[in-house]
């Protein structure tokens, strides 16, 4: 059973989990690649959620092998965008401020470990005011490799002066619940929509519709 204490640590994966940010990653993708003549479809997207934005345009390069704009382009063009719709558009996700006033009262540590840019989590946490909940801000844009690999989630760790039997994490795809799992750490799943029923989350140790359902678990 799920009983989060003051001992332990929560890590919170960003797109998904704290704001719902994926309808802004599929309009930054398919406006800022249709610039440059690839028309990506939202099926195609798909493919590369949960990925660090790096990790987003080499798996497009390798596919498309494109040699009029430089992947470095790109990578910086799709970063403004984002930022400039989470700046205009951007929420956040049901029970969000409810569970992390509750975990603060409660003294437990927080961090972010998101495959998006630092510069990314920093314009969420300034639009919503996060920086007094969260002790550590993690980019896997600063590991050498992104998730579904575990070094995001240990690289948090090992900053927040802790232990794996210590941390959840909360993620919403298979791929950051992946990277949680082969961190060894304790995996709160938040399935987007219909997702909840598949059993592609069934390696996850907990499963909740909402952050909202996480609150009578915290003693």
């Amino acid at each position: 059973m799920l009983e989060i204490r003051n001992k332990h640590s929560i890590i919170f994966d960003m797109d998904g989990v704290i704001l719902d940010s994926e309808p802004l990653w599929l309009e930054a993708e398919l406006q800022v690649f249709k610039s440059y003549g690839l028309l990506l479809t939202p099926k195609d997207c798909e493919l590369t959620k949960g990925l660090r934005l790096v990790n987003i345009i080499d798996f497009w390069y390798n596919k498309y092998n494109w040699n009029n704009v430089s992947k470095e382009e790109i990578v910086k063009k799709l970063e403004a965008k984002v930022i400039e719709l989470i700046t205009e558009k951007a929420i956040v996700k049901e029970g969000l401020f409810e569970l992390l006033n509750k975990l603060k009262e409660k003294n437990i540590t927080l961090a972010i470990c998101s495959s998006s840019p630092l510069s990314l989590i920093e314009a969420v946490c300034n639009k919503f005011n996060l920086f007094s909940f969260f002790e550590i801000l993690q980019s896997a844009e600063n590991c050498e490799f992104g998730k579904p690999h575990p070094e995001p989630y240990i690289s948090t760790m090992l900053r927040l002066k802790t232990t794996y039997e210590k941390c959840y994490v909360i993620e919403d795809t298979v791929t950051g619940a992946i990277s949680a799992k082969a961190a060894r750490m304790k995996v709160i799943a938040i399935p987007e929509g219909d997702n909840y029923f598949s059993s592609k989350y069934d390696f996850c140790d907990y499963k909740f519709r909402t952050l909202s359902d996480i609150i009578p678990f915290i003693s």
